[in-house]
């Protein structure tokens, strides 16, 4: 009785053992079908032209946003470091413009205004 029996409603593939099932995670069709800008929490479809100079444009962004970001959260100066502090909100408000930039660009690549 043991192998692997799947379910095409739910995607799912089930091995069963001697002692029980254990399941396999159903296959994200989303991650296959879309593209992830992670500044600005969107799915942008990759149906759409993901090849316009917008697009190429918010990819960069976003990468470099995203790099930007670990960078920033790896150098928080302590409470008592008040300049320091100062500069890495400083930064942090950089970064959060940086954001925003890349969310207009994605509106104006999918076609939104």
């Amino acid at each position: 009785m043991a192998g692997w029996t799947g379910s095409p409603s739910t995607g799912r593939q089930v091995k069963w053992t001697l002692w029980g099932r254990r399941g396999k995670k159903a296959v994200d069709e989303r991650s296959r079908s879309s593209m992830r800008f992670d500044a600005v929490d969107v799915d942008v479809p990759v149906a759409l032209d993901l090849l316009s100079p917008t697009m190429k444009l918010a990819v960069i962004e976003d990468v470099c946003w995203a790099a930007g970001r670990e960078a920033w959260l790896a150098h928080k100066p302590r409470f008592w470091q008040r300049k320091a502090r100062h500069e890495w909100r400083v930064e942090g408000e950089q970064l959060d413009a940086k954001r925003q930039r890349v969310a207009t660009l994605v509106k104006q690549g999918m076609g939104r205004s």
